[in-house]
């Protein structure tokens, strides 16, 4: 018989169990979320509570922003119109950035207005920017010295030019009639309001003037050029004029302009000069210096130093040594001649030289940081006085 095989259950005498089903196990109640739970029946739903609107609150009055104070012209002359700056307590005050116009109050209807009143509405007075460059002023008459510098005495207005042999071109040095050249001048002289002495002094004005005024012969022929006027003389012929100021402005300055330029500066720090001029007896190219009295030459194109027989030997004098400015007070001999020989030994010297003119900067920067403080203390001086008027009103 064939051989069967018998279950193991059989063998063993248990039942067969069939496999059990899947059964899923309740989530536990710690982790269930609330979009898990299920809602109970009869429970009362809670409606949703929406956001609450923003309402903003009133700013503090101690947080309030103050209005713009009231701008008021000076007693005498009735209010300003036109716009305050937002706040008068930072910036130019608003009586130096010229707002509105000043007027005068007008008389009411059937009043009839007094004399000075009347006077006072004929000069009203437009209250304007004042323009960043110094404006043209009357030419003075007579041997009346203007105000350039603190140390210079211009002569009389009808010799105040340098002019050829040819009598072609002639340069006018009349800060009356120039509205640049008082500044330039202020500018390259700040070294003779300084407290270094006279040697600091000369060497600077000699470096300035090489280094710091640009030397461009093309721009000079072109502003000669464009200022063609008629000549004074019977002939008719006419003559190239130009201002020292608008030369130098331009920046079309040559030998010319800078040893007339230069003629000025000395005056400043009370060093009497005059301005000569020649071509060169080898090479016919023309050239211009500056002539002290005691037979020394300073040559500010060049930076040089030296005897005027050297200079006298090298060109043909074509222009006659004149000078159109002197100081007011001059240095003694002594002081002049010890100084010219410091810097004609410091010329080239290298360290020495640089240091020299270092310190002049410094004492330079350190005078344009005192004016600077000194106006920003007027303004403010100014600025409270309006304020207590204001309150005092």
């Amino acid at each position: 018989t064939a051989h069967t095989q018998t279950p193991l259950s059989a063998q063993s005498g248990r039942k067969p169990v069939a496999p059990s089903a899947y059964r899923p196990q309740p989530v536990p109640k710690v982790l269930q979320t609330k979009e898990s739970t299920p809602r109970q029946q009869g429970t009362r739903q809670t409606r949703e509570t929406p956001s609450p609107v923003y309402r903003p609150q009133p700013v503090p009055v101690c947080l309030q922003k103050k209005s713009a104070l009231p701008l008021h012209a000076p007693h005498g002359t009735g209010p300003v119109t036109g716009n305050a700056p937002e706040n008068p307590r930072r910036g130019t005050p608003p009586s130096l950035k010229g707002y509105g116009t000043r007027q005068v109050q007008t008389p009411r209807r059937g009043q009839a207005p007094s004399s000075a009143d009347s006077n006072r509405v004929a000069h009203t007075v437009q209250l304007k920017p004042t323009p960043g460059r110094a404006l043209l002023r009357p030419p003075a008459r007579g041997n009346v010295i203007q105000r350039l510098g603190q140390n210079v005495n211009m002569v009389g207005e009808d010799d105040r030019f340098f002019e050829t042999s040819t009598k072609k071109s002639r340069l006018r040095v009349d800060p009356d009639n120039d509205a640049y050249l008082e500044a330039q001048f202020n500018e390259a002289t700040r070294a003779a309001r300084t407290d270094v002495d006279l040697t600091d002094k000369l060497l600077y004005l000699l470096d300035y003037f090489k280094f710091k005024i640009p030397y461009d012969k093309q721009k000079k022929i072109d502003a000669f050029d464009s200022n063609v006027q008629p000549s004074s003389e019977e002939d008719g012929a006419s003559q190239r004029v130009r201002s020292l100021g608008t030369m130098l402005h331009a920046e079309a300055a040559t030998c010319w302009e800078k040893a007339a330029f230069f003629h000025l500066a000395l005056a400043e720090i009370g060093i009497p000069s005059k301005l000569e001029g020649g071509t060169g007896k080898v090479s016919d190219v023309g050239h211009a210096w500056v002539a002290l009295d005691n037979g020394i030459v300073l040559d500010p194109t060049t930076k040089k130093v030296a005897r005027r027989a050297d200079f006298v030997s090298k060109y043909n004098m074509t222009v006659a040594a004149k000078q159109v400015a002197t100081p007011k007070v001059s240095v003694s001999a002594t002081q002049l001649r010890n100084a010219l020989s410091e810097v004609h030994t410091l010329i080239g010297s290298g360290i020495f030289e640089q240091a020299t003119l270092q310190r002049v900067e410094f004492r330079i920067d350190r005078q344009k940081r005192e004016e600077a403080r000194v106006i920003e203390n007027e303004k403010w001086n100014k600025l409270i006085s309006g304020l207590s008027n204001l309150d005092a009103k």
